[in-house]
């Protein structure tokens, strides 16, 4: 069951990507944070990197929606949508780590 949610979070994730540098591409701009861990087989540095990532992602959506308001409505909506769609990733994700630390402590 995890490994469905994570798939479809991955899924969702990447739709995200493709919106975001699709309407990056439009203006002209460039990404240059995000990088992957030097070790991504380690869990907890992959669960670090989602959790900043989403951190990231959120500020930065409520950044553009700002930015956008009044003038850039297609913009200004997308960032809300992405947003609204982070904010319940994060939820989800938070769940999934909760119930990893758990599985985790009873396994040592």
């Amino acid at each position: 069951m995890i490994e469905r949610v994570r798939v479809d979070d991955v899924s969702d994730e990447l739709g995200h990507a493709r919106h975001l540098a699709e309407r990056i591409k439009q203006p002209g701009s460039s990404q240059e944070s995000l990088q992957p861990p030097p070790k991504s087989t380690h869990a907890e540095a992959v669960v670090d990197g989602v959790i900043a990532a989403d951190v990231l992602a959120l500020s930065q959506c409520r950044d553009i929606a700002e930015a956008a308001d009044g003038f850039e409505y297609v913009t200004q909506e997308l960032a809300i949508h992405l947003m609204v769609n982070e904010e319940e990733f994060s939820r989800e994700f938070q769940g999934l780590c909760s119930g990893f630390e758990t599985e985790e402590l009873i396994s040592t």
